[in-house]
């Protein structure tokens, strides 16, 4: 009975936070596909993320042949969120729509604010060469993600640059240059030639 009370508390509290609704298309040539429902991710108080798909083999499917046709092609998802009024409003990350063929997972990161709610989207398929090329095979493009890792990440701070003091110049914008440092030799030779001519 416990665990009924248990698992029915956490249905509450899944319904009752936002839901927030990716997207995803192929941006190809001569226009970009339509965007297509690709999953929808509630955000629980602990700080989880429940991420439910819907058909994503036969959404993926239906993109093939538009990868196949443009190795140029774009795969591009969105994130929309509550009080989103058009896609204008979603926030979007891509990758080359060639990368779907190569990997078998992908990794969704949506960043958070200090309240914990999303702001950005960023999409990475794991199995991708290296190089980031594209397959070069003339056979048929098969997407296979069967497994997606949602992440929660805060924003990263990129520390504050140094800048050195730039050089003095010449009154003409030229840099002054140094005058050329004397070896030992001749340093020490000044106070040798002096006792010699004292003699």
């Amino acid at each position: 009975m416990k665990s009924f009370v248990w698992v029915l508390s956490l249905l509450v509290t899944a319904l009752a936070q936002p839901n927030y609704k990716i997207h995803h298309r192929v941006i190809g040539v001569p226009s970009p596909s339509p965007f297509s429902h690709r999953a929808t991710v509630s955000l629980l108080p602990d700080g989880e993320a429940v991420y439910e798909a819907e058909s994503l083999d036969k959404a993926l499917a239906a993109l093939s042949p538009i990868v196949q046709a443009n190795e140029n092609a774009l795969y591009q998802i969105a994130l929309e969120r509550p009080g989103d009024n058009a896609q204008e409003d979603w926030v979007l990350s891509s990758g080359k729509a060639c990368h779907l063929s190569a990997g078998t997972s992908d990794i969704i990161s949506l960043i958070i604010d200090s309240s914990g709610n999303p702001f950005g989207i960023d999409y990475h398929i794991l199995g991708v060469p290296h190089d980031g090329s594209c397959s070069t095979s003339s056979t048929a493009v098969c997407i296979s993600i069967t497994n997606t890792t949602i992440l929660l990440k805060r924003p990263s701070i990129v520390p504050t640059p140094i800048f050195l003091e730039p050089p003095p110049l010449t009154p003409d914008g030229r840099p002054i240059v140094p005058q050329p440092q004397q070896t030992f030799l001749q340093k020490v030779s000044v106070y040798n030639v002096i006792p010699c001519s004292q003699n």
